[in-house]
């Protein structure tokens, strides 16, 4: 974590100067009536405002409350448009491709999504009777997929807040201090490293999710926050893998639709259904599957103990290959566990199909420490 802190400080530091004046006064609308259609009605701020709350002590409470107000989820929104912008960065930090990501909603089974870039075409459309796609046949390739979720939905849901055991640290950024709540596991006696599960860090004084990271590597820096429908909403966004850029994004639009019409979301001719439950696959099969592997570092303290054995670990993958979630199934010893972990996340798969079309998959990974 403290390589974390040198790497994103600067960048975190920068978005806070500007950030006492991006949730000022103007707390209610970003988009100003020169962006913002004549016949959108105004804004009415709500009461309460979970906004404006202090963090409650509790980091169960933390999480749930940030979930409510960060983000543009849920069900109490009014219709809303976003158009955002993008740039992607290869292995090495350099740039890769730019495109753009438009966004139209009125309910979590109703909306349209257009991804744009030079390599990727696609629209997803979000119905009740499931997920809708035309244009290129793969999901949203890796990191475009991030970035929406970073960008609409950045919290965990309640039902991963209710899995996992989250568990609160007060980290210090330069002179600024945040409340960090980490979705940890018990893994026994033993001190957990802070970002070895998903980790989000919020000011003291409000829920405004500043910082996030997650899959053992990617950290996402939350700038130029600014209040929509009550929610907070970074217009600048910086996404890094292990210390170098993967993805930045900026917000180029944002406002309520004055008025939606169901044709606006119905599938276009052709549109193909994407299966979105994950599959269940055999552990030894996904392992045939795996295109790089992290072996992992033997720690000091089991090795002294002559402490070995195998570590089980339940996995979600994307249907980018890469490791979404990771959990402790069974171990020997609590060292092994976040050794495992630690490789485990920078592991990769070739996507599972079924019907020719990229899944999630919940799977095992096993990983043996021999002793000597």
């Amino acid at each position: 974590m403290k390589q974390i802190v040198a790497a994103l400080l600067a960048t975190l530091l920068l978005g806070l100067a500007a950030q006492s004046q991006a949730t000022a006064p103007q707390q209610t609308n970003p988009a100003s009536p020169a962006n913002t259609p004549a016949s959108a009605p105004p804004q009415t701020p709500s009461t309460p405002k979970p906004a404006d709350s202090p963090l409650p002590s509790d980091p169960k409470e933390i999480l749930e409350l940030a979930a409510k107000t960060n983000g543009l989820g849920g069900d109490n929104l009014k219709p809303w448009h976003l158009k955002a912008s993008f740039e992607t960065f290869d292995e090495k930090g350099k740039s890769q491709t730019k495109g753009s990501i438009e966004v139209s909603w009125a309910g979590p089974q109703r909306y349209k999504r257009i991804y744009t870039s030079p390599n990727y075409s696609q629209v997803e459309y979000g119905t009740e009777h499931g997920v809708y796609y035309k244009g290129d046949l793969t999901p949203p390739p890796y990191p475009e997929a991030i970035i929406v979720d970073q960008l609409l939905h950045p919290l965990p849901s309640q039902e991963e807040i209710d899995e996992f055991s989250p568990e609160k640290r007060e980290q210090n950024f330069g002179k600024m201090k945040l409340e960090c709540v980490m979705l940890s596991q018990n893994l026994g006696h033993v001190s957990i490293p802070l970002g070895l599960f998903p980790t989000y860090c919020l000011p003291p004084e409000k829920p405004m999710l500043r910082f996030g990271t997650f899959s053992g590597g990617i950290q996402v820096v939350f700038n130029k926050l600014v209040l929509f429908q009550e929610k907070y909403l970074a217009k600048e966004i910086a996404i890094s893998d292990r210390g170098l850029p993967l993805a930045n994004i900026t917000v180029d639009d944002l406002h309520i639709l004055p008025s939606v019409k169901d044709t606006d979301f119905q599938p276009a001719v052709g549109a193909l259904k994407r299966s979105t439950n994950p599959v269940d696959v055999p552990s030894g099969l996904m392992d045939g599957t795996a295109i790089r592997k992290v072996s992992p570092v033997y720690p000091p303290a089991a090795k002294l103990g002559h402490i070995g054995g195998r570590v089980v670990m339940d996995a979600l993958i994307g249907r980018d290959g890469r490791i979404h979630r990771l959990k402790i199934a069974s171990s020997p010893d609590p060292n092994l566990s976040i050794a495992a972990i630690q490789a485990a996340q920078q592991w990769s798969y070739k996507p599972y199909t079924q019907a020719g079309e990229p899944v999630e998959v919940k799977t095992q990974i096993i990983i043996n420490f021999q002793r000597s």
